[in-house]
């Protein structure tokens, strides 16, 4: 999610960007009704929902990194963000 906010979002340089309104939809009201969450993805009263601040002027994806922190010593990669 964070990578489609900086580049299809604030970075993109050749061709259009996306509205934000636009990304966000895709992925919090798009996403739940892929999955059959009708009760998620938008904020409304009686629907679930979390809420995320984001700074998107400073928004900054560090380099992806292993970590082995599943079970039996499983690899996942994750990448931190701020902003």
């Amino acid at each position: 999610p964070t990578y489609m906010l900086t580049y299809w979002v604030r970075d993109r340089v050749r061709g259009e960007r996306l509205p934000l309104e636009f990304a966000v939809k895709l992925q919090s009201r798009d996403t739940a009704e892929a999955y059959g969450l009708f009760d998620r993805g938008l904020l409304a009263p009686g629907l679930r929902a979390d809420l995320n601040v984001i700074d998107l002027e400073n928004l900054h994806l560090h380099a992806p990194q292993a970590v082995h922190d599943l079970p039996a010593s499983g690899r996942r990669l994750v990448q931190r963000a701020d902003g």
